[in-house]
């Protein structure tokens, strides 16, 4: 038996043949834009500062001595869910354990790992109010919404530490 290709149907499978390297083109270029930072973003408290976070924003921030204030480094158990380009907003309540006014608090972010991009930084914290009010001893802040930024360029599945001090 002798196989014969005729011209139709050699152009049909050279159009085949491209649809799937176009398909495969779009699947690699939308996977380099996907970005999952995992479920490790490690959490540092400094200076007598305790952290509670949610992924709502709170009316208010727990009572002072709330056992949902952290004092030590922990692993938040919030997802972080950013994509490429995107951003991931949660909520931190800060407690003075100290007994001095903390007049400069901050949250900061720390160590990047696993995560790639042609524009750096690859991920920026930002926090609302920029600013943190100063937290006196024994007292609360209000809600303060942190929100991590990827650039369009971001890929990989990573993690990163913040600390708050």
């Amino acid at each position: 038996m002798k196989i014969e290709f005729t011209a139709k149907r050699v152009r049909l499978a050279r159009v085949a043949i491209a649809l799937v390297a176009i398909s495969l083109a779009g699947y690699v270029a939308y996977a380099a834009t996907q970005l999952a930072v995992s479920n490790t973003v490690t959490i540092s408290p400094a200076n007598g500062i305790g952290v509670s976070i949610s992924l709502t924003s709170p009316a208010s921030c727990p009572a002072n001595g709330n056992a949902a204030y952290q004092t030590a480094s922990f692993t938040n158990t919030n997802p972080w869910s950013i994509n490429a380009g995107g951003s991931s907003v949660q909520y931190f309540c800060l407690e003075n354990t100290g007994t001095g006014i903390d007049a400069t608090p901050s949250i900061t972010m720390g160590t990047i790992t696993g995560v790639t991009c042609t524009t750096a930084p690859c991920l920026t914290l930002t926090t609302n109010p920029a600013t943190i009010p100063a937290i006196a001893p024994g007292a609360v802040s209000s809600p303060i919404a942190v929100t991590v930024t990827s650039t369009a360029s971001s890929a990989g599945t990573g993690s990163f530490s913040v600390t708050v001090a």
